[in-house]
């Protein structure tokens, strides 16, 4: 059966593009929205504050579907960013198909309870892959300054409701600082050479260490482009030839070495890491219960883990 989706990824404020590569989109399986503002015409629902002894209470609140997708193994989840006043509600929740997008239904304030809750539209397609569906979604709240915030809760109405404490909010968005890179070795390809990637976290820089194999020896790593969204950290290498167009050097195959360093301001909420070579993809995401980071490549799959009590660390090949 076909699917009808619009497949587009909108970059946010908080996406960082560096170096020379252009935009890139990305499709999910499933039917993808366009981004769109839930609730009444303006993109804000009906908000209530009964107050309950609080002084303050929502003044504005909005809803952005990200993307939706055939159900994963945790469809529904919550994460809380607070920078001030405002409070961005990252979420996924389910849904009977992929066809749908996020509603804010409700907005509301007491008890130092900042109450959010989300429901699924139609997101209007005329036909959709037939699988569980996720939905993910980011939705904003601004609170007067006057407003104590101590906990959000938000209710999913097709799953669960999620309490988040104060603790647990996610103190401000990662944001990149600056980027290098730095060829460290090129040479003749041996048989037992493969692609790989080292990724680590740790005082306010990821650290990325990596072979790429070559079609001759004489190429140099690119930084193409750097990029945050949602937490996540995307990078992009690309190789270049040392050689003038005038000049012919060996033919046998090759490899080369490269050291790449990306300051990241709040290094520690970032939550998966993407790095694309020229032919492969090499992916890290971090297991929150045991503090560990898991890595594999496209192609053949390993996954290694690692401690990182302060920062995540592993190899994908």
């Amino acid at each position: 059966m076909g699917v009808h989706c619009s497949c587009m990824e909108k970059l946010t404020r908080r996406t960082v593009l560096l170096g020379t590569g252009g935009l890139a989109t990305a499709g999910l399986a499933g039917c993808v929205g366009d981004t769109d503002d839930g609730g009444g015409d303006d993109g804000s629902d009906d908000d209530s504050n009964d107050g309950s002894g609080d002084t303050g209470g929502v003044e504005d609140s909005s809803i952005t579907h990200i993307g939706s997708d055939c159900a994963g193994p945790d469809p529904d989840t919550v994460a809380v960013v607070a920078e001030g006043s405002s409070y961005t509600v990252e979420g996924r929740l389910p849904a009977s198909t992929p066809c749908y997008e996020a509603d804010l239904v409700e907005t509301s304030f007491g008890d130092s309870t900042l109450s959010l809750t989300v429901g699924v539209v139609e997101d209007g397609s005329e036909m959709c892959v037939e699988c569980e569906g996720q939905v993910d979604y980011e939705a904003s709240v601004e609170v007067s300054e006057s407003t104590t915030v101590e906990t959000v809760s938000v209710t999913h109405e097709s799953g669960e409701t999620h309490t988040v404490e104060q603790s647990e909010f996610v103190d401000g968005y990662p944001e990149i600082v600056s980027s290098s890179i730095e060829t460290t070795q090129t040479g003749s390809r041996t048989d037992e050479q493969s692609e790989g990637v080292d990724f680590e976290t740790g005082d306010g820089t990821a650290t990325i260490e990596g072979t790429i194999l070559t079609s001759t020896p004489h190429y140099e790593a690119v930084l193409e482009e750097t990029a945050i969204e949602r937490r996540g950290l995307r990078v992009t290498i690309g190789t270049k030839s040392t050689l003038d167009d005038d000049e012919v050097g060996t033919q046998e195959l090759g490899f080369l070495d490269y050291e790449a360093t990306v300051e990241i301001e709040n290094v520690d909420s970032l939550e998966s890491a993407e790095i694309q070579h020229p032919s492969t993809t090499h992916g890290f995401e971090w297991d929150e219960d045991s503090a560990s980071a898991s890595a594999s490549g496209s192609g053949e799959t390993e996954t290694s883990t690692a401690d990182a009590n302060t920062s995540a660390s592993a190899r994908s090949q």
